[in-house]
């Protein structure tokens, strides 16, 4: 799972950086940025599938990236990180479909908790993608590496939506 993180902090990224347990859970690091106009941007090169963003950056805050990602059509999953304990952006953040929302200062178990539920339904969705071309190809994918699970759920995205034609279509 690749990941982008953001903070207008340099000192919390790296913090962020730190406290996360990478390789425990199966997550890519795949870049940072320091303001909403810089998420956004490194988001459409990258396509990250989570995000941890703060909420409040210059540029463009959490919430405007989560509505203009999501007018894209791609699906990235959004953690938001805020020292501000304002329950209309915890609302509004949810109603977006964010995943979580945590608070300022960070807690490393909190942290990689969270983590974990994403990477875990991630892992929930891969699964059902890999089963889907079993079931469509009519073989049977096994996926014994973390790289090569990252390959399959890769090689998924670029597949368009596929439509079994049955005898009477021809």
């Amino acid at each position: 799972m690749k990941v982008v993180l953001a903070d207008d902090e340099l000192i919390a990224l790296k913090m962020l950086r730190k406290l996360i347990d990478w390789e425990g859970l199966g997550l890519r690091y795949c870049g940072c940025a320091l303001d909403g106009v810089e998420l956004y941007q490194l988001i459409l090169k990258k396509k990250p599938d989570l995000v941890i963003t703060d909420i409040m950056m210059p540029g463009m805050d959490g919430l405007k990236i989560i509505t203009k990602i999501q007018a894209t059509g791609l699906n990235i999953r959004f953690l938001i990180i805020s020292a501000y304990a304002n329950f209309s952006y915890a609302r509004e953040a949810m109603r977006l479909g964010v995943k979580d929302f945590l608070e300022k200062p960070i807690d490393e178990d909190e942290l990689n908790k969270a983590l974990y539920r994403i990477a875990y339904e991630e892992e929930k969705i891969e699964n059902k993608e890999i089963e889907k071309i079993n079931d469509i190809a009519g073989i049977r994918i096994v996926c014994t590496l973390k790289d090569d699970i990252f390959f399959i759920r890769d090689l998924v995205k670029q597949i368009p939506d596929i439509h079994i034609l049955k005898e009477k279509d021809y």
